[in-house]
């Protein structure tokens, strides 16, 4: 039997949670669609915190009519 590529994660209702993949645990955004992928390597909430905010969005510099 061949190795499973991926397993989906499903909530008791039956709606997708996630996907494992090999890389991590890929999410997919409601709204805006985009995939994000969970590394299996996070260990603690530190390592975990550290994750998100280098993902985090930087805020943009105020426009110069403000």
């Amino acid at each position: 039997m061949a190795e499973l590529e991926s397993r989906k994660l499903l909530c008791n209702c039956g709606k997708h949670h996630g996907t494992f993949i090999k890389e991590g645990f890929g999410m997919k955004c409601r709204r805006c669609k985009e995939t994000t992928t969970i590394p299996y390597g996070i260990k603690n909430l530190k390592e975990a915190d550290a994750w998100v905010e280098g993902r985090r969005r930087r805020p943009r510099p105020p426009s110069k009519g403000e």
